[in-house]
């Protein structure tokens, strides 16, 4: 099982990030992660995204497990 915090997915994003760190992070998304409401908070709450990235980071964060406080 993956737990997955705010700072990976943000870097996931990231169009300079080393293949093999992709590759890695898309592994662990496809195993269905966990990741915690705080996560989740911090991802669709930043207030630089645009519609398309809240999309995307909504997409992402849906089939994964969210585990409370």
């Amino acid at each position: 099982m993956y737990v997955l915090d705010t700072n990976i997915l943000i870097y996931y994003f990231d169009p300079k990030l080393d293949a093999r760190v992709v590759e890695t992070i898309e592994n662990a998304i496809e195993s269905i992660p966990v990741t915690s409401i705080i996560t989740r908070m911090e991802l669709l709450g930043w207030r630089l995204h645009t519609t398309q990235s809240r999309s995307q980071m909504k997409t992402l964060l849906e089939p994964m497990t969210e585990i409370g406080l």
